[in-house]
C-alpha cells in the first residue's frame, strides 16, 4: 500500500490480530510509514521492528512512537538491509513492490505474516494448478507456507480511496527442508512458466532445458495445470 494511503483502524486491529500477536513475539514490520499500523503491534508484542526507508517518515515516526520503549526503528530499504531476528511479520506493503518483497520473506523464514496486498496479487498467493493465477509466486509461497486469504478489504476503507480493493493474508510457515536448491528450483519454474499454456515438452526445449529423463506422462500436460510436487520431481529429472 502506498505509504500516504490511510487505513481504517478496524482492518489494522484484525490484522493484528490475525497474527496472533502475544508478549512473546518479536514483530517485522515493513514500511511502517506514520506508525498507524506500528502502535498497535507495539501495544500486544514484546518488540516491534519497524522498517522505513523514507528519511521524511521516519522523523514523524520517531516522534509518533516516542512513548514506546519497545519499537526499534530501522532507515533502510528492507530488500536490501540485514535483517535482525523476528518471529512474525505484520505488514501493509507497497503494493508495486509485491512479488520482491513476498520473495524475501519467504526465503528468509518466520512462524507467522499477514501483510496486505492488493487483492489480484493475492488471489495469485491461493491461485490452484490450472487456475490463471498460478505462477511462480504462488508456487514459492506454497513451497514454505500455508496461504489464506483472511478478508477483503474494500477501497473505501482507504482515504484517499485507491483504485483497487485488497486483501488481508495470512502465512503460516511450513516447518520443512528440502534436498535441492530452492533458488536454482524457482529460477527453473520461472523459465517455464514464461511458457505456461504450452505443454511442458515445448516449455523445457523452449527455456533450454533436455527431458530425455522426464516421465512421459507429464510432456504433454499444459505447464500451469502442473501441481508443485510434480514440478520438484520435473526439476530434478531435468538436473540428471
Amino acid at each position: 500500500m502506498d505509504q500516504n494511503f490511510l487505513i481504517n483502524e478496524s482492518i489494522l486491529k484484525r490484522e493484528v490480530d490475525y497474527a496472533n500477536i502475544s508478549k512473546r513475539d518479536i514483530v517485522l514490520e515493513i514500511g511502517s510509514g506514520i506508525g498507524n499500523l506500528t502502535r498497535y503491534l507495539a501495544e500486544r508484542a514484546k518488540k516491534v521492528i519497524a522498517v522505513e526507508k523514507d528519511s521524511d517518515l521516519i522523523k514523524i515516526l520517531k516522534d509518533v512512537l516516542s512513548g514506546y520503549k519497545n519499537v526499534e526503528i530501522i532507515e533502510g530499504d528492507f530488500l536490501e538491509i540485514d535483517l535482525p531476528k523476528y518471529n512474525k511479520i505484520v505488514s501493509n506493503i507497497p503494493f508495486s513492490l509485491s512479488s520482491e518483497i513476498t520473495e524475501r520473506i519467504m526465503l528468509s523464514g518466520f512462524d507467522i505474516a499477514v501483510i496486505l496486498y492488493q487483492k489480484e496479487f493475492a488471489e495469485r498467493l491461493v491461485a490452484k494448478p490450472g487456475d490463471k493465477n498460478y505462477s511462480r509466486i504462488t508456487i514459492l509461497t506454497n513451497l514454505f507456507s500455508e496461504v489464506n486469504i483472511m478478508e477483503i478489504v474494500s477501497r473505501s476503507n482507504f482515504y484517499p480511496r485507491p483504485d483497487v480493493d485488497a486483501a488481508v493474508v495470512k502465512f503460516i510457515h511450513k516447518k520443512v527442508s528440502y534436498d535441492f536448491d530452492v533458488r536454482e528450483f524457482l529460477n527453473f519454474v520461472r523459465k517455464i512458466f514464461v511458457h505456461k499454456k504450452k505443454n511442458l515438452k515445448n516449455a523445457l526445449k523452449l527455456s533450454g532445458y533436455r527431458y530425455d529423463n522426464v516421465p512421459k506422462e507429464y510432456l504433454e500436460m499444459k505447464v500451469h495445470k502442473i501441481p508443485i510436487n510434480d514440478l520438484i520431481l520435473i526439476y530434478k529429472r531435468v538436473k540428471i
